[in-house]
């Protein structure tokens, strides 16, 4: 293929030129009457003879020559000049308008993944505290059913104290009655001796 009609895209061209993309954009949209393209939109290319207009611009640029200069040596060498059409000039301003979109939907892209990341974490802590909550719900179970074990043991050890101490107390008056007995015994022989004895003086 003829070098003379090949087109380039601005990444080709930046490429060519050792250049970001973005750098060669910036140069299009300040030059773009003196780079002869073809087609128009998102489907503009330039022409093989823009290459060494882009050189000029790129080797000017670098001396840091005013943009009046550049521009007078682009009129010296172009071949075309591009009247840029109304939908060409509002290229830039589409393009910045679709990247502050997409910017922004990146950005509610990754809080909404923050807010998802959040929630998870939230719902991980909330089951968490339930398994605790209800653990201890089974804790308090068992110790109030041990207490309730330990409070029956209690009242039917009370009963047993109770009923000893009442056997006890039987037991003991059972006792003071069967000495009282005895000693009533014991003094019934007395008396009748005594009485023998004072019946002989009497």
């Amino acid at each position: 293929m003829d070098e003379s009609r090949k087109t380039y895209s601005l990444a080709d061209i930046g490429r060519k030129l050792g250049r970001p993309r973005t750098t060669v954009a910036y140069w299009a949209d300040n030059f773009q009457m003196y780079l002869p393209t073809v087609g128009s939109g998102r489907n503009k290319r330039y022409k093989h003879s823009a290459l060494e207009l882009f050189q000029i611009i790129e080797r000017m640029n670098e001396s840091n020559e005013p943009k009046e200069l550049i521009e007078e040596e682009l009129q010296n060498h172009a071949t075309e000049i591009t009247i840029p059409d109304e939908q060409d000039e509002k290229q830039p301003l589409y393009n910045e308008i679709i990247d502050s979109y997409k910017n922004m939907a990146a950005a509610l892209a990754a809080q909404n993944e923050l807010l998802i990341e959040q929630n998870e974490q939230r719902e991980r802590e909330f089951n968490e505290m339930k398994e605790m909550m209800l653990k201890r719900e089974e804790d308090f179970t068992e110790l109030k059913k041990m207490y309730t074990q330990q409070s029956d043991q209690y009242t039917d050890l009370r009963q047993v104290v109770i009923s000893a101490l009442e056997d006890y107390k039987t037991a003991q008056d059972e006792w003071r009655q069967q000495e009282d007995e005895v000693k009533k015994e014991e003094e019934q022989p007395q008396k009748t001796a005594l009485g023998r004895f004072l019946g002989r003086f009497l």
